[in-house]
């Protein structure tokens, strides 16, 4: 979505998800209830948005070919992590609101 509105200028990192081909074809077909072909139609369409958003300098990468628990766990880790590495945002994180 960044990168098809333009608004990667706007960010100060980006984290990137990612699937293999095979995975997000299953998942999209599941979630859709589309076709094989159907599906990898329009996984072709996105071919170029995902093509750039690879070759964007990315702060993290997260593979989600696992289950949810597994993409939960891992995002958890790499939240830590960022907030371990910006202690003003983990602040603001926090901070009970206002």
């Amino acid at each position: 979505m960044l990168l098809t509105t333009l608004r990667l200028p706007l960010t100060d990192e980006v984290w990137l998800v990612v699937a293999e081909p095979a995975v997000a074809l299953a998942r999209l077909q599941a979630r859709n209830g589309l076709s094989a072909e159907a599906a990898q139609q329009r996984l072709d369409a996105q071919a170029a948005a995902t093509a750039a958003a690879r070759a964007v300098a990315h702060r993290v990468l997260v593979n989600n070919d696992a289950d949810v628990a597994a993409l939960r766990a891992t995002v958890a880790d790499v939240w830590a992590a960022f907030l371990a590495d910006h202690p003003t945002v983990a602040a603001a994180v926090q901070a009970p609101a206002a």
